[in-house]
């Protein structure tokens, strides 16, 4: 009975913080929640005949909305996922990206109507049998650790309408038929601050980037041919760029139908371990992840994938904190600004150049032609090494910037 005391004691807080407003929109969903009761009871009075489950898709958040039902489907092709069941998905009260639901609505039993049943299954002693469980999703945080995307074609997928609509679309902004082109994003607090006003969501702000550091990167990828797209939402800056092959789509063009369909089509993806990501990742597309960060979570499971982390800075030392410090102090698992500020650790951002350097990395490893020097090799090797094989790490297949590397061999020395 925890769990539903812990749900009314909830409801009365957000009443007494929202006023009225608040409270006849609560009055409205203890209606629904009640009226939800007998179904629920019913599909558990038939589990002897017919195993009903009820899920609930994470719509609010692009990230979990895109991999989510994904990953489900992945699983249920490789047999992770009870046969002879009915399963049912519900949304979230909000939806972040309405081409996602149009997609989610095709492969899956979808309803907005079973939202409440969900909850009360949720809150009802017993309700575990009857909810669907995304293995990726719960216990590996998201991460393809298991290889699935490898395994399995792409599951929500564009129809052949929605595929001539976004080449039309692509032209409309100059790229021609069969151009080449790259996304890229960098995380900040603005989307968050505006579709959920009244939250405190500065714990994130660790995972900040300042999207200036990309454009040295851009113009590098404009030089090799390629047409670059600045992805996001509710952005904080526009990017201050004449070049007319760098696109500022977040700016003055996103629609949630570009939104997916430039992330699943483009050449590779230069994000942050953002939500957007996502979308390349389920569309199977190559990513080059900078910023990343916390250090413990790095990437790992991608064989086409490549990144380079955050440093990490001890402000009173003046000094760079190894790799192998991170793991064994504990800051390699920080998920909050607060945590590092409290241990006196200043989050440095990868540098242009750094960007830049991995950029030109990932577009030559894609064309084949980057070499691979032995001193490479040896150090990818060194900063494995320090990883443990676990549920966020399974089988090692995504490189770290070799430039990267190299220039900060002294972080892979022992702890000082």
């Amino acid at each position: 009975m925890t769990r539903g005391m812990d749900f009314f004691v909830n409801q009365f807080n957000q009443i007494r913080k929202g006023g009225r407003p608040a409270f006849f929109q609560r009055i409205w969903n203890l209606t629904g929640l009640l009226l939800a009761v007998v179904p629920v009871v019913l599909i558990r009075l038939l589990r002897p005949f017919v195993l009903i489950r009820l899920g609930r898709l994470e719509s609010r958040r692009i990230g979990h909305f895109i991999s989510d039902p994904e990953f489900y489907l992945s699983e249920k092709e490789c047999g992770m996922q009870p046969l002879r069941t009915i399963d049912i998905f519900c949304y979230a009260a909000w939806i972040c990206n309405k081409q996602i639901k149009k997609m989610c609505d095709r492969a899956l039993h979808t309803t907005r109507v079973f939202r409440h049943m969900y909850r009360v299954n949720q809150l009802l002693p017993g309700g575990k049998p009857h909810t669907i469980s995304i293995i990726t999703a719960e216990r590996h945080n998201s991460r393809d650790v298991l290889g699935l995307l490898r395994k399995t074609p792409v599951h929500l997928k564009l129809t052949a309408q929605e595929e001539k609509r976004g080449m039309r679309e692509l032209q409309a902004f100059g790229v021609p038929e069969g151009g080449p082109f790259v996304c890229f994003h960098a995380r900040d607090s603005v989307y968050l601050n505006t579709v959920m006003p009244g939250f405190d969501f500065s714990y994130h702000d660790y995972r900040d980037s300042e999207i200036l550091n990309y454009l040295q990167a851009a113009e590098e990828l404009t030089r090799r041919g390629y047409f670059v797209f600045r992805m996001g939402a509710h952005i904080g800056k526009k990017l201050p760029t004449g070049n007319p092959m760098i696109i500022d789509y977040a700016s003055h063009w996103r629609t949630d139908f570009m939104d997916i369909y430039l992330a699943a089509k483009c050449r590779f993806f230069l994000g942050c371990s953002s939500g957007i990501d996502f979308v390349a990742t389920i569309y199977r597309r190559p990513i080059a992840y900078v910023n990343v960060l916390p250090f413990e979570l790095v990437p790992s499971w991608g064989p086409e994938d490549l990144f380079i982390p955050k440093k990490l800075r001890l402000i009173r030392e003046n000094r760079f904190m190894s790799f192998q410090e991170i793991l064994t102090s504990g800051a390699g698992k920080f998920s909050s600004t607060q945590d590092y500020s409290r241990r006196g650790i200043q989050v440095v951002e990868n540098s242009p150049n750094e960007i830049a350097d991995l950029t030109t990395e990932m577009d030559e490893r894609l064309k084949g032609t980057w070499n691979i020097l032995e001193e490479d090799k040896e150090l990818q090797k060194r900063f494995w090494s320090l990883f443990k094989f676990s549920k966020v790490h399974g089988e090692i297949l995504s490189p770290v910037g070799a430039v990267f590397l190299r220039q900060n061999r002294q972080l892979l020395e022992s702890n000082p």
